[in-house]
């Protein structure tokens, strides 16, 4: 079984790059976290753990970041090129999480949201967790991603992927009004990105479980 990890056990490599005024925006089940208990702080809803754990952490980069992390920690680098959806390449780094090995990937693209390296999209809002302070994809795009990658899972869904969807559909209504109550109605434009979202969760429709299709039913889009 496969090590799963938390956003703290990346803090050293988090850090170095906020510290670099890196581009880059954490993605992946650990921006679900992040997200879920910036929305949540003290208590969650029913049904969820008290941490979203993931095997790995992800982060849209470029091949600079991961040059950057390689020569700071004295890392082994791999370059390969990315599959599924994904277009461009990505870079993994070895790492350990509670003493297992694990990895930091930092991928050029964000499948389903980005059409190539140099057409990136989306929104990197800045927040801290747990002291930690990150620059994470926003919800719409994180939930985009997510239903664009359990759509093509060849052999069996991933239940982790799943839940995942489920969490997010869960932020995304007060994802909305934080925005339209924030400086970030200044930069993000609600009704665009609810239209966004609209599109793409009929474009996956065919594909996503009623458990999914319930709760983005509820999303006020």
């Amino acid at each position: 079984m496969s090590v799963q990890s938390c956003i703290g056990d990346y803090k050293e490599l988090l850090n170095q790059l906020h510290e670099a005024e890196s581009n880059y925006c954490l993605i992946g089940g650990h921006a679900v976290e992040a997200w879920f208990k910036y929305f949540f702080p003290k208590e969650r809803p029913e049904g969820y753990p008290k941490t979203i754990l993931s095997k790995d952490m992800d982060v849209r980069g470029n091949k600079a970041d991961a040059v950057l992390l390689k020569s700071a920690f004295n890392l082994k680098l791999m370059e390969y090129k990315l599959k599924q959806s994904w277009r461009g390449r990505a870079w993994g780094l070895d790492w350990k999480a509670s003493g297992e090995p694990t990895k930091f990937e930092v991928l050029e693209t964000l499948p389903g949201v980005d059409k190539s390296p140099e057409e990136i999209t989306g929104h990197q809002i800045q927040i801290e967790y747990e002291g930690i302070k990150l620059s994470v994809i926003d919800p719409v795009s994180l939930m985009i991603n997510k239903m664009d990658v359990y759509s093509r899972e060849k052999d069996g869904k991933n239940r982790n992927d799943l839940f995942h969807l489920n969490a997010i559909a869960a932020i995304m209504n007060p994802y909305f009004e934080h925005v339209e109550n924030s400086k970030l109605k200044d930069q993000i434009d609600v009704r665009a990105e609810k239209k966004r979202l609209r599109f793409h969760v009929k474009k996956y429709d065919a594909v996503l479980p009623e458990e999914i299709k319930k709760l983005t039913s509820l999303i006020s889009i």
